[in-house]
């Protein structure tokens, strides 16, 4: 049996769930950006919820300025860590912001990370003896915006970082860690001959941050990478693309092995918008997606897209959540139950969408 549930929260202004995680005793955690709540334009929050959704509490971090929350992981020390971007605290620009909270959102401590311009923190991951960031600076590096990886001590203080990149814009959206205690890197790199049009780049460090190679895979078009994955037996690639497929942006798959040569890609979608946000391994090489999709009714906008792939790249099913607004699915965990958890923005709202194994959600 499965418990499954569509729960809304927010206030009078938007706020979307960005990360979400479930913990041992079957609660959820989720992580975002409120503008309904907190000290400034915008802060980063943190609530628990119970195994139905209900809410448990909720604590925000941020000052005046726009503060954005990214992702939250579940510390194995104990509490958790969250990781964002802050213009309330060190350069008003903008730097990369962590947190570390106890099991009830006490603070413990927090620190902010870059230079006299802007950064971004987009993913982090815990390893033996603190954590990896990585994001975007243009404070350092080669060019407009770089590549930013940072190694980060269980105390909150910078062990090393790392910039790769050229004279035009680059940034990393997901870091995963590979089996010799390197790290995989997603990130996006602008095209050397069109401005704000990107491939997508799969950047190989070893476990000192040094570079070992680096794949470049995309087309003429848009092509953005959102999430990296360890399949088993390779790398998957999620996001989207105007280079392939069918219509304004399709969603867009890659695997590739552990050297970064493309094993197979496919494309899904419509003759309107789809976008992948995040993927995650499930049994048999398969992997479960959501991210959001047109609506071929312009009333209502987006829908909240959930999805699986096989390990040959097909379709297996997909299924649409939404209301007459804008919807998107922003991340997804596997729950204890082998269900999904989903979080993301309900019509300006945040939401935690519980569905069974095959995506599916009682009397909806």
């Amino acid at each position: 049996s499965y418990t499954t549930f569509i729960q809304t929260y927010g206030g009078s202004h938007v706020d979307y769930g960005k990360s979400v995680i479930q913990t041992f005793n079957k609660d959820y955690v989720v992580c975002g950006t409120t503008n309904s709540e907190g000290s400034g334009s915008s802060d980063i929050f943190v609530f628990k919820a119970d195994s139905l959704g209900v809410e448990q509490w909720l604590v925000t971090f941020g000052g005046f300025n726009v503060d954005i929350g990214t992702q939250i992981i579940k510390d194995n020390n104990g509490g958790y860590v969250i990781l964002g971007t802050t213009q309330s605290f060190g350069n008003v620009l903008g730097n990369i912001f962590l947190v570390k909270i106890d099991e009830n959102g006490l603070e413990e401590w927090s620190n902010t990370y870059g230079g006299i311009e802007l950064e971004n923190g987009n993913s982090i991951y815990q390893v033996n003896n603190g954590y990896i960031i990585a994001g975007s600076s243009e404070s350092f590096g080669e060019g407009k915006k770089d590549v930013y990886v940072l190694k980060i001590n269980f105390q909150g203080d910078e062990v090393w970082t790392k910039t790769f990149g050229t004279f035009r814009n680059e940034y990393a959206q997901s870091i995963i860690p590979s089996i010799d205690e390197g790290l995989y890197i997603l990130a996006n790199y602008e095209q050397l001959n069109t401005e704000n049009i990107y491939d997508i780049v799969v950047i190989k460090l070893n476990s000192i941050g040094e570079l070992e190679w680096e794949e470049r895979i995309g087309g003429v078009g848009n092509d953005l990478g959102n999430s990296i994955i360890d399949i088993g037996d390779g790398l998957l690639l999620s996001g989207n693309t105007t280079s392939y497929g069918n219509g304004l942006s399709d969603a867009y798959f890659i695997k590739i092995d552990y050297s970064g040569v493309v094993i197979w890609e496919n494309t899904f979608g419509s003759n309107l918008i789809e976008k992948v946000s995040s993927s995650i391994s499930v049994e048999n090489n398969a992997f479960i997606f959501v991210g959001f999709q047109e609506s071929s009714f312009s009333f209502e906008g987006h829908n909240i897209w959930l999805g699986k792939i096989n390990l040959d790249g097909e379709m297996e099913w997909s299924r649409n959540y939404g209301g007459n607004f804008a919807d998107y699915g922003y991340d997804i965990s596997q729950a204890l139950d082998e269900g999904f958890i989903i979080t993301g923005e309900w019509g300006g709202d945040i939401f935690l969408l519980k569905t069974d194994r095959i995506g599916a959600i009682s009397n909806y």
